[in-house]
């Protein structure tokens, strides 16, 4: 049991409100949307829980591959906290091959990993405050 009281539960109201690129999310092209599936990946404090560099792409099996994954922060996720991060690119974005069940103590059921050539020496921090969110495509190569 967290030692730590649950977040408000008004803050998934107020994700849609709070965002780092306001006015972004509105208009036609947002109104026809699918959440294709949720996940709560709870990682208490001082847990071993991880998860290895992944792309979200490849549990979603979706061709193509065009889909977008939203965090939302029920609490700080600051980088004190071990917040999220995130590889660019630096070209035209691909699939990168995956292994399973390699990483003990995975987060996610699969325990997958990115086993290719990764460049990790420059990963961007993406902090979040409670009840904000951020929006990243499936195929962005990150940890968390």
């Amino acid at each position: 049991m967290a030692d730590h009281a649950l977040p408000d539960p008004a803050l998934g109201r107020q994700a849609g409100a709070r965002s780092a690129h306001p006015g972004r999310g509105r208009g036609p092209a947002w109104t026809n949307l699918l959440i294709y599936t949720s996940t709560f990946f709870i990682k208490e404090p001082h847990s071993p829980t991880i998860a290895a560099w992944h792309q979200d792409s490849t549990y979603y099996g979706l061709e193509p591959k065009e889909e977008i994954t939203v965090w939302i922060a029920l609490t700080e996720a600051d980088e004190d906290a071990g917040c999220m991060e995130a590889l660019s690119f630096r070209g035209e974005p691909r699939q990168l091959r995956h292994a399973s069940r390699v990483v003990e103590h995975s987060v996610n059921r699969a325990s997958q990993m990115i086993v290719e050539p990764l460049d990790e020496a420059n990963p961007v921090a993406m902090p979040l405050a409670a009840g904000w969110f951020s929006m990243h495509h499936g195929l962005c190569p990150r940890p968390q």
